[in-house]
C-alpha cells in the first residue's frame, strides 16, 4: 500500500472532531444559506447528466459567491455551460473521487489534484472551486472559504476577487 499523504496544516493545530462539531453547531444556528448547501446537495445526488450536474453547482455558486459573480458578469452568463464543460472533461477523475474519501489521497495524486484545482479555479475562482468540488466529491474534498483559506496562509491568485 502506498503511503499516505501527509496534511500540511501550516503550523496550526489539526481540529478535533469535538472542534468540528462545535463549529458545525455554530454554523447551523447563524448561516441561514445553509438550505442552499443542503438542496444543492441533494439535486447533485440526483444528478446523471452534466447539465443537472452544473445546475445543482450553479445553485449553490449563485448563492454562496454572489459577490464573486457581481465582480465577473460575464461569469455568471456563461457559469452553467462552463460548469458542464469542467465536470465533463473531468468526469472520469471526479466520479472517482466522489467514491473515495480524503484520507485515501496518496502523495502521488497531488499534481493531478492541484491540475484538477487550476482547471476549475480559471472559471470559478478559489473559493467557488472549493465548493463546487466539494459538492462533486464531499468525502474527499473539505469544504472552505476565503477566511480559512487565509487562516491557514494559503493564498490565491492575484486577479481572483471573491
Amino acid at each position: 500500500m502506498a503511503a499516505r499523504a501527509k496534511l500540511d496544516f501550516g503550523g496550526f493545530p489539526c481540529p478535533t472532531v469535538e472542534d468540528l462539531d462545535v463549529a458545525h453547531d455554530i454554523y447551523v444556528e447563524r448561516e441561514s444559506r445553509d438550505v442552499f448547501d443542503r438542496a444543492a446537495a441533494k439535486l447533485m445526488k440526483l444528478a446523471r447528466t452534466r447539465s443537472a450536474k452544473a445546475d445543482a453547482a450553479a445553485v449553490l455558486l449563485l448563492t454562496w459567491n454572489a459577490r464573486y459573480f457581481r465582480l465577473h458578469p460575464e461569469r455568471r452568463h456563461t457559469l452553467l455551460a462552463d460548469l458542464g464543460e469542467l465536470i465533463h472533461g473531468h468526469a472520469a477523475c471526479l466520479n472517482g473521487y466522489r467514491a473515495r474519501g480524503i484520507r485515501s489521497l496518496q502523495e502521488y495524486e497531488g499534481a493531478n489534484v492541484e491540475a484538477l484545482f487550476a482547471d476549475f479555479q480559471d472559471t470559478l475562482g478559489p473559493v467557488g472551486t472549493a465548493k463546487t468540488l466539494h459538492l462533486l466529491a464531499p468525502k474527499f474534498f473539505p469544504l472552505w472559504d476565503t477566511k480559512i483559506r487565509e487562516a491557514y496562509g494559503v493564498a490565491s491568485k492575484p486577479e481572483s476577487a471573491e
